[in-house]
């Protein structure tokens, strides 16, 4: 699957969901609204 073959509305969800991740200054805390490490 590609980029392109998104639906465009999922795509602008997506592409928000990721700005708003990488606006976290504190790395980790970006990891774990990834889902990378644990929340604890």
């Amino acid at each position: 699957m590609t980029f392109d073959d998104i639906p465009k509305a999922e795509r602008g969800k997506l592409i928000a969901e990721a700005r708003r991740v990488k606006a976290i200054p504190d790395r980790a805390e970006q990891a774990r609204e990834l889902g990378l490490i644990d929340a604890n």
